[in-house]
């Protein structure tokens, strides 16, 4: 996600959980070719254990906000997704709320042109194309 802000995985919770953390990463691990060098995360006590068992060969960088390395990118997803969910009505079942968070993950990844990217999308910048439209 660093440099093309493409996100892979996510997921509504009800908690911060084992369980629940143990679903997202297992998604981003089916979602991906290859493995990654590096996964950054926040200091929740879960990582350690779900990064070495979905991603044994990886490094794990459990960072602050502050830190040279951080995951600030997908906090600001986050907030995005928070700010855009305050707003919308029907997502009182889980299902409901995971269709509509996968629907935003599309329109970020594959729609909407961010600025820090010149007006790209994440999967123009990945080398994603869909040729979508085009004939």
């Amino acid at each position: 996600m660093k440099k093309t802000r493409f996100f892979i995985a996510n997921s509504v919770t009800k908690e911060r959980s084992l369980i629940e953390t143990k679903k997202v990463f297992h998604e981003a691990k089916e979602n991906v070719e290859g493995k990654p060098r590096m996964i950054v995360t926040d200091k929740m006590n879960a990582y350690p254990y779900v990064v070495k068992e979905e991603f044994p060969e990886s490094i794990h960088v459990r960072a602050g906000i502050q830190d040279a390395i951080n995951n600030n990118k997908l906090e600001r997803f986050h907030g995005t997704w928070k700010e855009r969910n305050k707003v919308m009505r029907g997502l009182c079942k889980d299902a409901t709320a995971e269709q509509m968070l996968e629907n935003y993950r599309t329109y970020y990844n594959f729609i909407r042109g961010h600025s820090t990217l010149d007006g790209h999308t994440p999967a123009e910048t990945a080398g994603i194309d869909l040729a979508l439209g085009k004939k």
